[in-house]
């Protein structure tokens, strides 16, 4: 058994290997609690609830993330690359809460085109707005 049971919580997971002719070059997913990863995921160490989570795993799995990381990348997506990601503080404004009920929606449905759709638009002005450029 591991000591720290960090296993026995939900946690955002991001798959390390990747390749320039994936579709994403950065995957996230939460894990559910009782499951053990093997080291090919990292997952995330620090508890937090899981809206938070849902809203990193919205962000790891958005397009504009996705592209930042494919220019940053070579064949993995490492510790040292996501850490330093710009990635938004959490503040539980409207556009980081609806981040996360739609990656809540695409961990029922990974098809869903709508949520991925509206997820992305969300993400996308969210990062414009930060950098002072119109969606």
């Amino acid at each position: 058994m591991l000591a720290d049971r960090r296993y026995a919580r939900p946690r955002l997971a991001y798959r390390d290997i990747s390749g320039a002719t994936n579709r994403f070059a950065l995957i996230a997913a939460i894990v559910p609690a009782d499951v053990v990863t093997t080291h090919t995921l990292f997952c995330l160490r620090t508890p937090l609830d899981l809206q938070r989570q849902r809203f990193l795993c919205g962000l790891f799995n958005s397009a504009t993330l996705n592209t930042i990381v494919r220019m940053l990348m070579g064949g993995h997506v490492t510790t040292g690359l996501v850490e330093g990601l710009p990635v938004p503080a959490w503040t539980e404004s409207a556009e980081q809460t609806r981040v996360a009920a739609l990656a809540a929606r695409l961990e029922l449905d990974a098809a869903d085109a709508q949520a991925l759709g509206e997820l992305n638009d969300v993400v996308r002005q969210m990062y414009a707005a930060a950098i002072g450029q119109s969606a």
